[in-house]
């Protein structure tokens, strides 16, 4: 014992450190991205390619039948044709974000505020929107009164109920939702471009059309493509907002909608595999041509459009204010309201007397403390472990040099492409194998292991981080450990902000994963004990309103302290 020496980390040669510390820190998160990346699609390949049912170990391999049945079969071609409404609904909420970032990103009274009021919706979760949007859309609501105010009341519909336009209302609430986070996406990076290329421009006698076109566009091109894919892949795989509004009736299906529907249903895996590939090829295809039509440089004259009017951009920032705001106001005016009242009085009056009981019967019959309990535990957990995983892959793939580098860094990158929920029949296999099916450890792991995305938003931070300050420390002594505890992690600071605002935002009003996975009622989180508050209390609007309200306070809580840190946050992750 006397002989025996005790090495510090330190003290081992450079590279015996570089061999463990690549492979202790790529071991996990490559074991997470084969398990729900690569393992799903491959099964989903072998399945798609057999009669599967789901349960039974014995198949049979029915070749290209199942892809046969999909272009035979009508009925997948219209569930498909939904996704068109969702597309044009993307390229609507593009053009809306790039108009309100670009005349907020110069000199407009009120920036702060107006920026708040577009970028809020976002924070809300999507079981609370599509509560909201059904007493907005409902006979006799706000939308049909506004109507009638307008003298359009010669063209209100059934707005969830007539299949010509139950998908054009769904399209809008999505818009209403999604359109703030972009509009903050294309905000950063538009102030990222500097001034005196506007100064420039205007001594040249450029107005402000030719600024737009000429320098904002293409300055922020790649931004508008990688938003542009990220927003077509979500449109082609929309789930939770038709489903919580008209559970996909009256035409509403969508395709993904139809693939759940078709294994677990219908038993049908291998059919529901084959559909899923389809999706994704889709999904990739969209994205390549997306980024062929792009990439060509665009001669465009500017004919029309001299200076905008200051009094029509200001008018286009009180109507987004209105339609941002009308619906919120809406379920808290309603929240207040008695169950008779909600029929009897007008869509915005108060009554005589406020029932803050409504309020009561939310929060302790529809059992919220515990969905709060379950989302911190869910949030906090996901981003140490999202945030631990992200810059560890970071820090190897950036700092060393070793076989298979540039074959992993494709294999993250193509794992990002995918859209999750094409991958979803198998992941729930998966999940259902592993033995944490209802626990949340499930949503741990499809939390932690699903975010690609994050990996490069701090291998971008990392690529300004010198590298000359590792090799100081390295000669000072120090080991590759401590290089990234005491110099990456502290560096990347605000690119770890960045990343638990988005993650902490998505986390916390996710509604899929907690559905799909955590059914078991001790296990709810905010958005699934907010959905079953549709069977539950029924046409209660003034209950459904309040757990509506009570969802939504404390996330305005957060924005109104840390609207400075959310906005920096997004910024810095958008120019990146």
């Amino acid at each position: 014992m006397k002989n025996f020496k005790f090495y510090r980390f330190a003290d081992l040669k450079r590279k015996t450190q570089q061999r463990i510390i690549i492979v202790s820190f790529l071991l996990f998160p490559v074991m997470l991205l084969i398990v729900f990346s690569y393992l799903p699609l491959t099964q989903l390949l072998l399945y798609s390619f057999t009669d599967w049912n789901g349960t039974s170990r014995n198949f049979q391999f029915v070749g290209f039948e199942n892809y046969a049945k999909l272009w035979q079969d009508p009925e997948q071609f219209a569930v498909l044709k939904v996704s068109l409404y969702y597309i044009i609904g993307t390229l609507i909420q593009t053009a809306l974000a790039l108009y309100f970032s670009t005349i907020l990103s110069f000199k407009v009274r009120f920036k702060n505020f107006f920026k708040a009021v577009i970028f809020f919706p976002y924070l809300i979760n999507g079981v609370a929107i599509g509560f909201i949007f059904l007493l907005f859309y409902r006979g006799g609501g706000m939308l049909d009164v506004v109507m009638q105010l307008c003298g359009l009341g010669t063209h209100i519909h059934k707005w969830l109920g007539e299949p010509r336009v139950v998908n054009w209302s769904i399209v809008a609430t999505s818009i209403w939702r999604y359109m703030g986070f972009m509009f903050v996406i294309f905000y950063g990076a538009i102030a990222s471009i500097p001034s005196d290329i506007y100064e420039a421009a205007a001594i040249d006698g450029a107005n402000a059309w030719q600024r737009f076109w000429f320098i904002i566009v293409p300055s922020i091109r790649q931004v508008i493509f990688v938003n542009l894919v990220i927003n077509i892949s979500g449109a082609l795989s929309i789930y939770e907002m038709p489903y919580i509004m008209t559970g996909g009736a009256n035409g509403t299906k969508t395709f993904l909608m139809n693939i759940l529907d078709t294994a677990f249903k219908y038993n049908k895996y291998g059919v529901a595999s084959s559909m899923s590939l389809v999706l994704l090829a889709v999904v990739l295809l969209v994205a390549a041509l997306q980024k062929a039509v792009i990439g060509k440089e665009e001669k465009m004259q500017s004919t029309l459009l001299g200076k905008v009017l200051v009094a029509l951009k200001y008018i286009s920032l009180i109507v987004i204010t209105l339609v941002c705001l009308a619906p919120i106001i809406l379920a808290a005016v309603t929240s207040l309201k008695s169950k008779t009242e909600v029929y009897d009085l007008g869509v915005l009056q108060l009554p005589e007397t406020l029932h803050f009981e409504n309020y009561i019967t939310a929060f302790v019959d529809g059992n919220m403390l515990n969905g709060f309990k379950n989302t911190a535990i869910m949030v906090g957990v996901s981003l140490i472990f999202v945030i631990l995983n992200g810059t560890m892959v970071a820090y190897i793939l950036s700092r060393f040099e070793f076989r298979g580098k540039n074959l992993l860094k494709n294999a993250f990158l193509f794992a990002s492409l995918v859209p999750s929920m094409s991958v979803q029949v198998m992941v729930y296999r998966i999940i259902s194998a592993l033995g944490v099916y209802n626990t949340r450890m499930a949503g741990f792991l499809l939390y932690i292991g699903t975010d690609i995305i994050a990996i490069y938003i701090f291998m971008q931070q990392l690529s300004t981080i010198s590298v000359s300050l590792d090799e100081a420390a390295i000669i000072d002594g120090a080991s590759y450990f401590t290089v990234y505890r005491r110099i990456i992690l502290p560096l990347l600071r605000p690119a770890i902000a960045t990343m638990v605002i988005i993650k902490g935002v998505g986390i916390y009003n996710d509604f899929y994963i907690p559905y799909q996975y955590m059914p078991k009622n001790s296990l709810r989180v905010v958005a699934t004990t907010l959905f079953q508050f549709k069977g539950q209390y029924g046409t209660q609007w003034e209950v459904i309103c309040a757990g509506v309200v009570i969802t939504v306070v404390p996330i305005l809580i957060i924005f109104i302290l840390l609207q400075k840190q959310i906005y920096n946050g997004l910024i810095q992750g958008s120019v990146k």
